[in-house]
């Protein structure tokens, strides 16, 4: 099958969309399931926390959107203006950190002095299933694609009447990303059997697993408009800050446990 980029439409609805809107919808039904599993009270606090996410999301994607431009444009020793701001796209690790960020803050707010551990796993199990469907989408959008590749497996893209075969990267993000969805949701279950100060938390499971994933499959990547710093692109970059981040909290988390056990 030949993809023709910016022609090809599901149900008249680029692809990304199509599928984006698939995975948000799973993601979103995930964590309300998870959260009636786990016994949490639903209310319209999380309806309010849902949408204060979704505002972090986009802002998020946005912003790092903007900060990849910025990058290119220092890589390739041009000259920053204003078109950094308003060419900008939308990234998904700025998405994923800013609805974090605002999803976390929400927490805070909305449930004060309250155990927030199980609400902030199903969460994080939602993530990476909504991020599936997200890079299926890209698969057929043809873009975040991967290097020009003729082997098995290859993708075919028509782009502006040039045909090119590229290996298929997105598809397997999307492998890993539902690999990672099994992973952490086998943990949250277990984790329901286990005493408080006993669980994990998922969000970090998450970070850490992914974003090693990710550094290792952005070499396989083919797309330019990434920004780079020396041989590691901006996404490599973040990769590096979120596994770094992931193994000190485990770190501190750990070492406070051993504190208030003595």
């Amino acid at each position: 099958m030949i993809i023709e980029t910016g022609n090809f439409y599901i149900f008249e609805m680029p692809p990304y969309f199509f599928f984006a809107g698939i995975g948000f919808a799973a993601s979103v039904c995930c964590y309300i399931l998870l959260l009636l599993f786990s016994d949490t009270n639903i209310s319209k606090k999380n309806l309010v926390l849902c949408l204060i996410t979704g505002v972090g999301i986009l802002v998020g994607a946005r912003v790092f959107g903007c900060l990849t431009n910025i990058a290119i444009k220092i890589y390739s020793n041009e000259k920053i203006d204003f078109s950094v701001i308003y060419m900008a796209g939308l990234v998904f690790y700025g998405g994923l950190i800013g609805g974090v960020c605002f999803y976390l803050i929400g927490l805070r707010i909305l449930y004060k002095n309250q155990n927030n551990l199980n609400m902030i796993n199903a969460f994080a199990v939602s993530i990476p299933l909504f991020h599936m469907f997200g890079r299926i989408g890209c698969l057929f959008a043809g873009c975040c694609y991967g290097k020009e590749f003729h082997g098995h497996f290859h993708i075919d893209y028509l782009r502006d009447g040039v045909l090119t075969q590229n290996f298929p990267v997105q598809a397997f993000e999307s492998i890993l990303e539902l690999s990672i969805f099994l992973f952490l949701l086998i943990m949250f279950i277990k984790n329901l059997k286990q005493a408080d100060q006993n669980k994990n938390n998922l969000l970090l499971h998450y970070f850490f697993i992914y974003s090693i994933g990710r550094f290792v499959l952005e070499f396989f990547r083919g797309d330019p408009n990434r920004g780079y710093f020396g041989i590691l692109s901006f996404s490599q970059i973040v990769s590096i800050v979120l596994f770094t981040f992931a193994i000190f909290m485990f770190v501190k988390n750990k070492y406070g446990v051993n504190n208030e056990n003595h």
